[in-house]
């Protein structure tokens, strides 16, 4: 069942600036001298969840239109409080781009290496991404609703 509106927006901000308030976090106690890096730390769990959230409803879409076209009606997510399904893509895109900038952080000069580094930016990206599976499953996140467009 999806929240409220102003209770998604609340948790939709939390996480997206959570997000690069941890990336930025990350980057200046990873690599301190690396202020370009910084950036990219400021924008990698932000894009991962922006990512995340349009892959998430591009799966509900993809599953929706498969399974009208199999059964000639639209499926039970379709309602109108239901949460659409796909909700792990949230794991592929925030691990896959904290991986990426967790190269770009264990090549510049860092205070453990590259591998605990890497570890540590993909471990990073895998807990952020199962917070926002977990918010998307039970309805903290938004949803774009075709219904309201009418």
């Amino acid at each position: 069942m999806r929240q409220p509106a102003i209770i998604t927006f609340l948790v939709m901000a939390a996480v997206f600036f959570g997000g690069a308030i941890g990336g930025l976090a990350l980057t200046s106690a990873l690599a301190p001298d690396a202020h370009l890096l910084r950036w990219f730390g400021l924008g990698a769990l932000p894009l991962a969840f922006v990512t995340g959230a349009f892959l998430w409803l591009a799966i509900a879409f993809g599953r929706g239109l498969v399974h009208t076209l199999r059964r000639r009606k639209l499926p039970a997510f379709a309602s109108d409080q239901a949460i659409p399904p796909g909700a792990a893509a949230f794991v592929f895109t925030s691990t896959g781009i904290m991986a990426l900038f967790g190269v770009l952080v264990a090549m510049a000069p860092n205070r453990f290496g590259f591998w605990p580094t890497l570890v540590l930016c993909i471990g990073t990206g895998a807990g952020y991404s199962l917070l926002c599976q977990h918010l998307a499953r039970r309805g903290y996140l938004p949803v774009y609703d075709l219904e309201s467009e009418r």
